[in-house]
């Protein structure tokens, strides 16, 4: 699996020299992390940083994907993505939806500083979910007067045949 991330561009506030950033992915939230996050996980990343501190960084745009495969068997939609960073809990990130191809939607999110972070989508509210269910039970419901009109259909042909082998 790769990496969620496709590009981090930092925007500093002061001059530094000699900066590492380094990108991991992990393959669970890590263990020093108590707090659960709202909705579903499609990566957990880790971004360490030497030779800038915190204060150096006026904020970093980060562009990452989602597989849409992924979101479809979330039951979310392109727009429900998020980026979550972890200080003290887990705080969503200003997202936007920036395009999307046949496989990945792609996104950008802005963190004041690096830290764990977490790619998700976010947890619908139950009366959305409630909507989408009516939903599909109406399209359920309309399937099967068809289906029976059809049926009768087949049933009122069927008794005319039979009537004329007679």
């Amino acid at each position: 699996d790769e990496i969620g991330f496709k590009e981090i561009e930092i925007n500093l506030k002061n001059s530094v020299n000699n900066v590492e950033i380094s990108v991991t992915k992990l393959d669970a939230k890590p263990a020093s992390i108590t707090h659960e996050i709202t909705g579903k996980v499609y990566q957990y990343i880790e971004i360490k940083k030497e030779n800038i501190k915190d204060e150096d960084i006026n904020n970093a745009v980060i562009e990452f994907k989602i597989e849409k495969e992924w979101l479809l068997s979330s039951n979310a939609g392109e727009n429900d993505a998020v980026l979550n960073r972890y200080v003290n809990s887990w705080e969503e990130l200003e997202t936007s939806k920036i395009s999307s191809d046949e496989t990945y939607a792609y996104y950008k999110a802005i963190t004041p500083s690096f830290s764990y972070f977490a790619i998700s989508v976010k947890e619908k509210p139950v009366p959305e979910v409630v909507k989408l269910l009516e939903e599909q039970k109406k399209q359920v419901y309309q399937q099967l007067i068809d289906a029976d009109a059809i049926m009768q259909e087949l049933s009122g042909q069927a008794q005319s045949i039979y009537q004329q082998i007679e």
